[in-house]
């Protein structure tokens, strides 16, 4: 989403990309809490470095990891740092 809609295409700001990978997919999906930052609410987070985030994976190879991802914080739980997994296991299936 972000390197081809808002890097290459220029279809979309990061702000509105942002917004549609998390609380519009929250929503669309009719889920009560993710997607948005707020006391009670569940949410996942992602800091990235605008200038290097890049998706390599594909359909061929899904494990690739992203680049320009610096820290994900899963269900408040430290999950990955400078890209790497931590030893924490952390999120949870949602139902949709």
């Amino acid at each position: 989403m972000l390197g081809r809609y808002v890097y290459e295409l220029r279809l979309l700001d990061l702000a509105q990309a942002s917004h549609k990978i998390t609380g519009k997919s929250a929503e669309t999906f009719g889920l009560q809490n993710p997607g948005f930052i707020k006391p009670e609410f569940v949410a996942d987070l992602v800091l990235f470095d605008p200038d290097t985030v890049s998706d390599f994976a594909d359909y061929d190879r899904p494990e690739l990891p992203s680049a320009g991802i610096i820290y994900v914080f899963a269900d408040g739980k430290h999950a990955r740092q400078n890209g790497d997994p931590t030893q924490i296991c952390a999120g949870r299936f949602l139902k949709g």
